[in-house]
C-alpha cells in the first residue's frame, strides 16, 4: 500500500471525524441566518455521505485482511500440531509383531502417522492401551485415516466372555448400548470383548465393560450400557491388529 491511499484514508477519517463531533448547527443559529445555515446543513450531509462510501470500501477490505490473515494463523498452529505429531511417531516403541504408531485425533477426522510404505492396510483394527477404539478406513504413503468407535460412526458384534452371549454394540445419543439376541443375566464391570466378523475385526480384543442393565420389561432381549476401555481420542500412540 503505497503513501497517497493512506494520506487519503487518514484525512477522510480526520474529517468524518470532525464532522460527526462538531458542535450543533443550530448553536450558530442566532450569528447567521436561516438560508445560509440551510445551505450549510445541505453541504455538511454531502460531505459526510461522501467521505463514508470512501471510507467504506477501505473498512470492509481491512477487516477481510484481518480474518484472512486470523485464518492463516489457525492453518499454521494445525500445521504445527500434525508436525509434532509426526515427529512422535519416530520416538515410538517398537516390540515384536506388535509396532507402535503415533497417532492423532482432530475434530472430525483421526489420523495414524504411518501408512502404506509401513505396510498399513484398509480395515486394520486400531488399538489404544490393548483396547478396541476403531479400524483403518483410508490409507496413503505415509498416513492413514480412522474411524472410532467413540464417535458413533460404526457398530461392532461383542462377546460377553462370562456367559458365551454376544450382542451389538452402537452408541445411541452420548451413551454406548449393547443390545444382546435373548434375555440374559448380567453383572456390572463384566467385561465385553470383540466377537470378530471374519474380515476386519479379530476375537478377542477387550472393548468395554458394563454399567448396568437398561432393559425394558417389554423387552425381548437384554440391553446393557457400556463404558468403553479407551475412547481413542486423548491418545497418542496405538498399535494395530489384522486378522490377515
Amino acid at each position: 500500500m503505497n503513501s497517497r491511499p493512506k494520506l487519503g484514508f487518514i484525512l477522510a477519517i480526520f474529517f468524518l471525524v470532525v464532522l460527526q463531533y462538531a458542535p450543533p448547527i443550530s448553536q450558530y443559529r442566532h450569528k447567521y441566518g436561516n438560508t445560509f445555515l440551510q445551505h450549510f446543513d445541505s453541504i455538511h450531509s454531502i460531505i459526510f455521505t461522501t467521505l463514508s462510501a470512501a471510507v467504506n470500501p477501505w473498512k470492509s477490505a481491512l477487516a477481510a485482511q484481518r480474518e484472512n490473515e486470523i485464518l492463516e494463523l489457525q492453518n499454521r498452529a494445525l500445521s504445527s500440531q500434525l508436525a509434532s505429531y509426526q515427529s512422535a511417531t519416530f520416538s515410538a516403541t517398537m516390540k515384536k509383531d506388535n509396532q507402535t504408531f503415533g497417532f492423532a485425533y482432530i475434530p472430525h477426522r483421526s489420523l495414524l502417522f504411518a501408512g502404506s510404505n509401513e505396510g498399513i492396510r484398509q480395515d486394520m483394527s486400531v488399538l489404544s492401551q490393548g483396547a478396541f477404539i476403531g479400524i483403518i478406513s483410508s490409507v496413503r504413503s505415509e498416513i492413514s485415516d480412522v474411524v472410532l468407535l467413540a464417535d458413533g460412526d460404526m457398530q461392532i458384534a461383542l462377546q460377553y466372555p462370562r456367559i458365551q452371549k454376544s450382542a451389538i454394540l452402537r452408541k445411541e445419543g452420548s451413551r454406548y448400548i449393547a443390545r444382546f439376541f435373548s434375555k440374559i443375566d448380567v453383572t456390572a464391570g463384566d467385561f465385553l470383548m470383540t466377537l470378530g466378523d471374519g474380515e476386519k475385526i479379530p476375537p478377542g480384543v477387550p472393548v468395554g465393560t458394563i454399567i448396568s442393565d437398561e432393559t425394558a420389561p417389554a423387552d425381548p432381549y437384554s440391553v446393557v450400557s457400556v463404558r468403553l476401555l479407551s475412547v481413542g481420542q486423548d491418545s497418542q500412540f496405538v498399535n494395530l491388529r489384522s486378522i490377515r
